[in-house]
């Protein structure tokens, strides 16, 4: 993941989990700017076989 700031790579510092299944991660670029992103896992359910063909995907949200 790219700083949101200045666009230098970025390295994840602390990932705490919650009961409600999601993460928070905090991350920090070489320029020591520091962001934090909350992600959440859901089920995405297609209409064709919708009970076989269940995937989860995460999304990511939140950046402060």
């Amino acid at each position: 993941m790219k700083c949101p700031v200045c666009g230098v790579w970025t390295e994840i510092k602390e990932t705490r989990k919650k009961d409600d299944n999601t993460k928070l991660r905090r991350y920090q670029c070489g320029n020591k700017h520091t962001f934090r992103t909350v992600e959440t896992i859901t089920k995405i359910i297609k209409e064709n076989n919708a009970k076989q063909n269940q995937r989860k995907r995460k999304v990511v949200s939140g950046m402060d």
